[in-house]
């Protein structure tokens, strides 16, 4: 996980296809993309620099190089709820069905955002509880953009660090009818076993 002042190592640029190749129809189901800051301007104090090479055409290119399909971007943390990045890449295609995204919903999205995003191919909307990207999830604002989520037929992504669940599992537990995504495992760990109580969250919810 990236934070503020570590290197962030650049990805190959050269990507080839893999021995043996991935199944049809294959879904890259997480990538972020950047573009100039002069052009989308992240949030004022982003958690990390945007990595201006990870551009959509070229995480397009590598999908291609690899034999993957589809693909969903998640909209970067750094950008807050403007979605302008996310709109523009989605809104370029051509071909619309291979790729989906996920966005950020706060109070600060109207609800003509929220039409123009499902349009564009938005399915999601990622809930960050990781203290380190210092997006404020109030209680409230989180349960208001859940019953959003629910009207649109979207599901929430919960990108949480650990404890974070433990933290929030009675708000977590008391929404209902909201299909739910845990990111990258939760960054749980493995150490002390599988009976670690965030562990036992992740398995018994």
């Amino acid at each position: 996980m990236a934070r503020a002042g570590e290197e962030i190592y650049e990805w190959d640029k050269q990507p080839r296809m893999p021995v043996p190749p991935p199944p049809p129809r294959s879904c890259d189901c997480q990538f972020h993309i950047y573009a100039s800051p002069q052009n989308f301007p992240p949030r004022p104090n982003p958690p990390y620099p945007p990595i201006e090479s990870a551009t959509f055409a070229q995480a397009q290119r590598m999908h291609r190089a690899i034999g993957f399909e589809r693909g969903v971007i998640v909209h970067s943390a750094i950008y807050g709820s403007d979605h302008r990045l996310l709109l523009h890449a989605l809104e370029s295609l051509d071909d619309r069905d291979r790729y989906r995204g996920i966005g950020i919903v706060d109070d600060g999205v109207s609800d003509q955002e929220l039409e123009r995003l499902h349009a564009a191919g938005v399915r999601g909307a990622r809930f960050n509880f990781v203290r380190f990207l210092t997006l404020d999830q109030r209680e409230t604002e989180v349960r208001r953009s859940m019953a959003r989520l629910r009207e649109l037929g979207w599901h929430a992504r919960l990108h949480v660090n650990g404890d974070d669940l433990l933290n929030n599992s009675d708000l977590l537990r008391s929404l209902k009818d909201v299909p739910m995504v845990i990111d990258h495992f939760g960054h749980v760990g493995f150490e002390g076993g599988m009976d670690r109580p965030v562990i036992r969250w992740v398995l018994d919810t």
